[in-house]
């Protein structure tokens, strides 16, 4: 076998260009996989109000109805932690109920964060923005 000479200066580039390489796909899929839970996570956020305010209806505005919430939430938070405390279960009640529409909502959340959603929400001074499924921007007095 022959002798091979070491070049430190060819290995340090090639071995930069490797570590890039690699670091680039490492850092596309975690941003990949962020983009992806976080979309399913506002889905399932959307689904729990939703079935929440099928299944209470109206009780869900009684002193019963806040005390089974809030039995509700302590026990999610029990099982799956933080996120899912009465204020957090409330809040996507009220994403639900203000973006009814599944396919809107789904569509919404594609550019919109969780976070977009519950301010949009929470606009109580009579005007609410309202964001159609083409993206447009519409404000509606209440």
């Amino acid at each position: 076998m022959a002798n091979e000479i070491v070049d430190t200066k060819v290995i340090e580039q090639v071995s930069d260009s490797l570590y890039k390489g690699v670091t680039d796909i490492i850092d596309n899929a975690r941003q990949e996989v962020v983009v992806y839970v976080n979309k399913h996570s506002d889905m399932m956020f959307w689904h729990i109000g939703r079935y929440i305010n099928e299944d209470m209806g109206y009780k869900q505005y009684s002193a019963y109805g806040s005390k089974i919430l809030a039995t509700l939430s302590q026990r999610l938070t029990a099982r799956y932690g933080k996120g899912y405390t009465y204020s957090a279960v409330t809040r996507m009640m009220k994403v639900a109920r203000y973006y009814s529409d599944e396919e809107t909502f789904a569509t919404l959340s594609q550019t919109l964060t969780w976070s977009h959603f519950l301010e949009l929400v929470t606009i109580e001074d009579g005007t609410k923005i309202v964001l159609s499924a083409d993206g447009h921007r519409r404000t509606l007095e209440c």
